[in-house]
Formats: structure tokens, C-alpha cells, sequence
């Protein structure tokens, strides 16, 4: 089973086989307890792209391997809350992981999803999104990356962040990650998000996105 122009999930005859060899190192890793959260994010991103590849099911596999790891999270002493990732978002970093063995959009959508300040941000866009009616589930929202120089245009601030897009995604990060003087609305720039810059104001809460458009 595949979808149409993509690599092929396991064969049926070998899907029992397949989540056996899962299970087994899940198990040698101490169903990855003790580990920092960024650690555990990581380790559990590459254990859905894992688990995807399997694709045991017709339908739902999506929302039982989610409901699988959120449980494995709080067993081990982490909040992970899928509720703030798009659909987009986590189609894309699916296919990215199956078809290009690229596990990198998935271990970003992890640390979102694990991260109390980046789920806050979230949030709030979504909070606002949703009283707007806006279709955010269709969209690629994420938070910015520190280290990773992007091209965006300018959106708006509320409270302690700040929206811009590019022209496949909606990016959400820290008024301190913005380049001085702030950029007016509209305006294309680079943002070079740092990590010391995006711990700024963590933990704040802003008035909600009412500043930002879409």
C-alpha cells in the first residue's frame, strides 16, 4: 500500500514483523525515559517517521501513532500536544520523512509540539485564527528556527510575538528575534532568528494575535 507517487509503505506479510523490530529497540531504549526534552523529541520524531513507514492500517493511522507517542510522552514525563500542529504541517513532514528520508521537518514539528513557550505561540495564532474563521489546519504554521536565516514578509506583533510568512508558511516567533527598527507591515526581510534571542520573553504571555492579518 502507497499513495499515489510515493514509496511504498511495508508489505502486509511483514507488518507484524515490522513493529516487532519497533517495539524491540523501544524497549532497549527504556522507552526513551530519562531523557531531556529535546532529547525525547528527537528520539520520538524518528520513531513516528518509523512507525509511519509501516502503515498498519487503512484508516487511522495518523491519529493512532499521535495518540501512541502522546502516551510514550507522558510516560516519560513530557507534554506533547499535537492540538497545535497543523495538518498541513504534519502531512508534510510525513512525506518528508517516507520520501525523502528527510527527518528533519519531523524532529522540528516535535520540538514545537514539546516546547511549553512554542506551544503558547502556537496557540495563540490558532486561538486567533479560529475566532477568524480562518482555515489554519490547511496551513504550514510553525515557530521559527534558530540558526536558520529565512526570507519572510512582515505580518504583524501581538504582545511578545510576531507573524510573517513565506510563500508556503506561516512563521511564528519572539518580538526579539525581529531586526531593529521593526519591520513595517508588509515589508520583506531576512529573519535570522538566535538562540539566545528566542529564550527572550519566554514564558510572557501577549493579548493574542489580534494584531496580526492573514
Amino acid at each position: 500500500m502507497k499513495r499515489e507517487g510515493s514509496r511504498e509503505f511495508v508489505a502486509g506479510p511483514h507488518i507484524a514483523g515490522a513493529l516487532d523490530e519497533i517495539v524491540a529497540k523501544l524497549r532497549d531504549a527504556g522507552y526513551l525515559g530519562g531523557l531531556s526534552r529535546e532529547a525525547f523529541a528527537e528520539r520520538a520524531a524518528d520513531l513516528l517517521a518509523e512507525l509511519n513507514a509501516v502503515h498498519p492500517f487503512r484508516e487511522g493511522n495518523g491519529r493512532t501513532q499521535r495518540a501512541f507517542v502522546e502516551q510514550l510522552a507522558q510516560a516519560a514525563g513530557h507534554d506533547l500536544d499535537f492540538s497545535v500542529i497543523s495538518k498541513e504541517r504534519m502531512i508534510a513532514a510525513s512525506i518528508a520523512a517516507h520520501d525523502e528520508n528527510d527527518l528533519g521537518p519531523m524532529r522540528r514539528l516535535f520540538a514545537d509540539a514539546i516546547d511549553p513557550a512554542r506551544q503558547e505561540a502556537l496557540r495563540e495564532v490558532i486561538d486567533f485564527f479560529d475566532r477568524q474563521q480562518f482555515p489554519w489546519n490547511d496551513r504550514y504554521i510553525a515557530t521559527v528556527e534558530p540558526g536558520h536565516p529565512v526570507e519572510v514578509t512582515f505580518v504583524g506583533v501581538a504582545g511578545d510575538h510576531f507573524m510573517a510568512r513565506t510563500g508556503s508558511q506561516i512563521l511564528i516567533g519572539n518580538v526579539a528575534d525581529l531586526p531593529d527598527p521593526q519591520p513595517e507591515r508588509g515589508q520583506a526581510f531576512t529573519l535570522d532568528p538566535t538562540h539566545r534571542r528566542s529564550r527572550a520573553n519566554q514564558g510572557g504571555r501577549g493579548g493574542g494575535a489580534a494584531g496580526c492579518d492573514h
